[in-house]
């Protein structure tokens, strides 16, 4: 086979990859010897490949091997991206703006097929901004299911021709900061409203004040440190891990959104145990596992799920979920097999998943690289963690689906749900501003003009999101002025140039990780 490089890659960025085998791993393809007689592989000629490999998606999938793989450290990484789902998920399933029990069922389908088909932790994670919407009921049910099909429209038409790299270039970083921070603003103001109409003390049950303050004292200290850079995340993953590492991890950097729900599923339950009459949790009804969700759509939904969730979600997806995971992936997983991540591959799992599963009940969902970044930190190094926790949430959704675990969320204390809330929506506004931030700030940390307006652009888009309480609205006074403090013209050339190169070569990569530029962005970014 003929190796023609693409434009912007000349033959000295070849690298080598490792062709160890894996029980999930491709069936192996003959590599093309150099002209030094070493056995290599360049990405170029594993992209050239993918559409052969496409077609070849019967994996040597064996017990055993599985259960060589089945370590501690790929049961951690499993859990690694809770913190993210669990807030969202509760959330919405209390307020009832997803099927739960489809959700989780179809979900796992997913992280099963993923795990075997990239043999990486490759996350499925909600959309947060439809996710943040639809708990500020800004969003129905239905609307949230229009959104996610929109969603997966628009990506399969964005995997046509790599116009992803397109669209990257006509959206500001500053506007996309802006989004994150404002949609992210409003849902902890959503938990902050929630805790507010508690009582100050433990008067006729635990659900007060004062359990949110206990739990906000433990969510700031579960946040007060972490690996900030690439090379700490996989030191930390690499690092042979045992029970005792395991739990001193745990004790130095508690996975905060972990504790909180399993400290609510506690109270919801001794709750349920002493108040088995109530008839609020009593009227729960089964749920099937698959359901029409599309069945009752108007046109107002379809105009409201696509303005207010396609086209907010949309911006934040294309570069957190397509080019930062692809980035990360490579930084990770420098010598994995020929069948790599592309952002192709990632546009047509995203829109095949959206377009596919949406309607059959399952929440917009998306890949990201912070759920990537935290699974490789905990210890996942291969598709088996994701097949792990695949299997894990087709046994929950069996669970939704008899009504069991609705009841149980539905009795979760509103104290432990606002403070869930509220770790939510940092979490999505911290990842904006710090985009922001480092990517206008220069290398030293020196302000500058740039720097300033992207930031004052930042601040209007969420102050007119949180406003208006209309996301579209801010993007667009976003962009205007951005076009103002650009002077007349919007500065693209500005951005990032990570996700503006088609083809980025690894060195460089590795030289902006020792700075600290890009994997402080890729460490909190997911969309």
């Amino acid at each position: 086979m003929n190796n023609i490089p693409e434009s912007g890659q000349s033959s000295d960025n070849k690298k080598v990859l490792d062709c160890a085998a894996s029980p999930f791993s491709l069936s192996d393809r003959p590599v093309q010897p150099s002209n030094d007689g070493l056995l290599v592989r360049t990405a170029t000629e594993a992209e050239s490949e993918e559409n052969v490999e496409n077609h070849d998606l019967i994996r040597s999938i064996t017990w055993s091997a599985l259960c060589q793989k089945l370590t501690l450290p790929e049961l951690s990484g499993a859990c690694g991206d809770f913190g993210t789902l669990i807030p969202l998920l509760v959330a919405m399933a209390r307020n009832r703006t997803i099927y739960l029990a489809p959700t989780l069922f179809l979900s796992g389908i997913v992280h099963i097929v993923t795990g075997c088909y990239w043999d990486i932790p490759i996350p499925l994670q909600p959309m947060k901004a439809i996710a943040s919407l639809a708990i500020a009921q800004e969003l129905t049910r239905t609307q949230v299911t229009v959104a996610g099909v929109g969603m997966g429209v628009c990506f399969l038409l964005l995997s046509v021709k790599n116009m992803i790299d397109i669209v990257n270039r006509w959206i500001p970083i500053s506007v996309i900061g802006g989004l994150q921070l404002g949609v992210g603003w409003k849902l902890a103001l959503k938990g902050i409203k929630l805790i507010q109409g508690l009582p100050w003390w433990f008067v006729s049950s635990i659900d007060c004040i004062t359990m949110s303050v206990l739990c906000g004292l433990l969510c700031l200290y579960g946040l007060k440190r972490g690996p900030q850079t690439v090379q700490q995340i996989q030191s930390v993953a690499d690092t042979p891990m045992s029970i005792r590492t395991f739990c001193k991890s745990c004790w130095t950097q508690p996975p905060v959104g972990i504790v909180l729900f399993l400290i609510g599923i506690s109270l919801a339950t001794v709750q349920l145990v002493r108040h088995d009459q109530d008839a609020e949790t009593q009227v729960v009804t089964s749920e099937p596992l698959i359901t029409n969700a599309l069945r009752d759509v108007n046109s107002v939904d379809w105009r409201i799920g696509i303005l207010s969730g396609t086209l907010t979600q949309l911006p934040l997806t294309t570069l957190n979920s397509c080019l930062s995971l692809c980035l990360l992936a490579q930084t990770l997983f420098p010598t994995h097999k020929s069948h790599c991540v592309s952002r192709r591959s990632i546009c047509i799992s995203i829109g095949l998943v959206n377009c596919c599963l949406c309607p059959l009940g399952m929440m917009p969902t998306c890949h990201g690289a912070g759920g990537l970044a935290a699974q490789h930190r905990l210890g996942a190094s291969s598709g088996v963690s994701m097949i792990i926790l695949g299997l894990f949430k087709i046994f929950m959704g069996l669970m939704a689906s008899q009504g069991l675990l609705l009841r149980v969320l539905d009795a979760l204390p509103v104290s432990v749900l606002g403070v869930l809330l509220v770790l939510a929506g940092h979490e999505l506004g911290a990842t904006g501003v710090i985009k922001v931030a480092t990517t206008y700030l220069g290398r030293e940390g020196n302000r500058s003009d740039s720097g300033e307006d992207a930031m004052v652009v930042c601040m209007i888009t969420a102050l007119v999101i949180v406003g208006t309480g209309h996301t579209h609205v801010g993007a667009l006074c976003g962009w205007i002025a951005c076009a103002i403090y650009g002077g007349g013209e919007i500065p693209f050339r500005s951005c990032c140039s990570f996700r503006r190169d088609e083809h980025i070569d690894l060195e460089v990569l590795e030289n902006a990780n020792s700075r600290g530029e890009y994997s402080r962005i890729e460490h909190r970014s997911d969309a």
